[in-house]
């Protein structure tokens, strides 16, 4: 590059620096905050099916709030 000196910028993704690379500043951020969505049974017209109900409890539960926190989710909130 004719001895001129080249700048540039990069996310930090773990990996290892090319040779001749220098860090000269690094920026610490927050992490995005987790994402989250809400459930609700809806009915139109009639009876709900039971499977509606079993779908809300099982994401509402101890097995898929772990499943959606590995994720970077937030668990379902249960109704008070």
């Amino acid at each position: 590059m004719g001895g001129a000196p080249v700048g540039g910028a990069g996310t930090g993704s773990g990996g290892k620096l090319a040779r001749g690379v220098e860090v000269l500043l690094q920026i610490e951020r927050e992490p995005d905050p987790p994402i989250r969505y809400v459930g609700a049974l809806v009915r139109r017209s009639g009876a709900l099916a039971p499977e509606s109900a079993e779908l809300l409890d099982f994401l509402g539960g101890d097995e898929a709030s772990v499943i959606f926190e590995r994720h970077g989710f937030l668990p379902l909130s249960r109704p008070r």
